[in-house]
C-alpha cells in the first residue's frame, strides 16, 4: 500500500475498514485476519483473527499467534482488547469463543481477565466464551 498512498494511522485504518464494511451491504466473511506488528519498528510479530466455526454453532472463534520472543509481554492482551473494544463492537459481534490447551496457564489467566467464562472441558482443551453487553 505504501506505493499506492500514504500509510494509514491506526485510527484511520479502523475508520476506513468500518466505511468499507458499511458500503458493502453484505454479510461479513466467515473469517477475518490481522497481522500484529511491533509498535517500535513495525516488524511483524504475529496474527490475530476470528473465524466462524461449526464447533461453536457458527459463532466466532478468536485466535492469536505470537512469535516466541513476544510471549508473556502483554502484547496478546493489548491486541485482543483492541479487537474486542474497537472492531467487534462496531461490526456487531457480541460473542467470542476460544479453545485453550489445559496447560497454557498464561492464556487462561489472560482470557479470564477479559471476562471470558469457561463453559466446558475435554481431554485437550478448555472452552471459553465472552459475551459483550
Amino acid at each position: 500500500m505504501r506505493c499506492i498512498e500514504e500509510p494509514l494511522s491506526q485510527r484511520g485504518a479502523i475508520e476506513r475498514f468500518n466505511k468499507e464494511l458499511s458500503s458493502l451491504n453484505q454479510p461479513l466473511p466467515s473469517s477475518l485476519l490481522w497481522v500484529i506488528t511491533r509498535k517500535s519498528d513495525n516488524s511483524k510479530i504475529g496474527l490475530i483473527g476470528i473465524s466462524q466455526r461449526k464447533i461453536f454453532e457458527n459463532g466466532w472463534e478468536l485466535g492469536v499467534i505470537l512469535s516466541k520472543d513476544c510471549v508473556n509481554q502483554g502484547i496478546a492482551k493489548e491486541v485482543i482488547e483492541g479487537l474486542v473494544n474497537k472492531i467487534l463492537v462496531k461490526i456487531g459481534i457480541d460473542k467470542l469463543y476460544g479453545r485453550i490447551k489445559h496447560n497454557n496457564l498464561i492464556s487462561i489467566a489472560m482470557v479470564t481477565s477479559f471476562g471470558f467464562k469457561n463453559y466446558k472441558n475435554d481431554d485437550d482443551y478448555s472452552y471459553w466464551i465472552l459475551t459483550k453487553k
